[in-house]
């Protein structure tokens, strides 16, 4: 009797692979099928309803309305590949056993964390599994394209949209504010300014000057970012709509006053706004009108009441040819 090993000849490792396949296929009957996909829809009913709702419904992101198209748009790739895909023999693999645990964790993890993202990209793993245990590698690397092509019905979260997009804005913001420069024309950062932090941002982007607005800052804050502001040599447009924060304004000692003939609460837009106000601005500030102004006779008659500048933003945007319609403003 020999001591050596017996070595299996290849066609018996082939037909013991292909014994172990069958017997996949065959320790799973129709009612197993069935009552994997009702779990699954169990599972996955509410998340996919809620990603649909985020698509097409009352309150849906208009930012993701592609999203409903992506799968119609999988489902014909794989009509149009139906000859080829039908001719792939299915040999079920329990290697797609660890996609699906894999999937069930990210689902958990999701779930716990009450994170949105997590459970829908669960479900694609799902499936990748499931292709993989029932149908095989070769076929899963045939709808490869249609499935992976899924992620993009599925909204990105923000923070992984900023990781992206804030570079490339930093970056533009800097070559404008650059080109600007150069011409000699002065930049201001318009936006919501609640924190020390964005003061830095606007000088990085080398902006001459940011705007405050008083109703969405306390005296305390107002006052610590006029103060920053100031030291990294940028005078701020403090912007008010009352004769109260107008008060509040020069408290804190605004060089750059702002008129905002818009009410931040109805929207509501007033000219008359400004003529009420600029006779409490004091000389030696510089008083600036905003929102409203439409003519070239609004530029005349409020610069008769006061006003030294006037920032006007929506009016130029919606027009066909901006440089047109501002030199109609200026009257040149």
């Amino acid at each position: 009797m020999s001591n050596s090993a017996r070595v299996a000849p290849a066609g018996e490792v082939a037909r013991h692979r292909t014994a172990r396949e069958d017997d996949l296929s065959q320790d799973t009957p129709l009612w197993q099928g069935a009552a994997l996909l009702l779990l699954i829809a169990w599972l996955y009913a509410s998340i996919l309803a809620r990603l649909f709702l985020q698509w097409v419904g009352p309150h849906h992101d208009p930012n993701f309305e592609h999203g409903i198209v992506v799968p119609l748009f999988a489902l014909f790739v794989l009509w149009q590949d139906r000859k080829r895909l039908q001719g792939i023999t299915p040999a079920p693999s329990w290697a797609g056993l660890p996609l699906i645990w894999l999937s069930m964790s990210v689902l958990v993890l999701g779930v716990l964390g009450a994170d949105i993202f997590l459970p829908r990209v669960s479900f694609l793993i799902l499936l990748a599994g499931l292709i993989v245990m029932f149908l095989g590698w070769t076929f899963f690397r045939a709808v490869l394209f249609p499935l992976a092509f899924l992620i993009l019905m599925i909204p990105v979260p923000a923070l992984i949209i900023n990781r992206i997009t804030f570079p490339l804005q930093l970056l533009a913001s800097k070559v404008a504010s650059s080109l600007l420069e150069l011409v000699g024309v002065p930049v201001l950062r318009k936006d919501f300014i609640v924190d020390p932090w964005q003061v830095w941002e606007a000088r990085a982007t080398d902006a001459d000057s940011f705007l405050l607005i008083v109703a969405a800052l306390g005296d305390a804050l107002l006052s610590e970012l006029l103060a920053l502001g100031r030291e990294l040599g940028m005078e701020p447009l403090v912007e008010v709509h009352t004769r109260e924060e107008l008060t509040r304004a020069l408290g804190a000692s605004a060089r750059i006053l702002g008129v905002n003939n818009r009410d931040l609460k109805t929207l509501e837009v007033r000219v008359e706004t400004s003529e009420e106000l600029v006779a409490a601005i004091p000389d030696e500030c510089i008083a600036v009108c905003e929102s409203g102004l439409r003519s070239h006779e609004d530029l005349a008659r409020l610069r008769a009441a006061g006003f030294d500048a006037f920032l006007i933003g929506e009016h130029l945007m919606a027009q066909p040819d901006p440089a047109e319609a501002l030199r109609r403003l200026l009257g040149v």
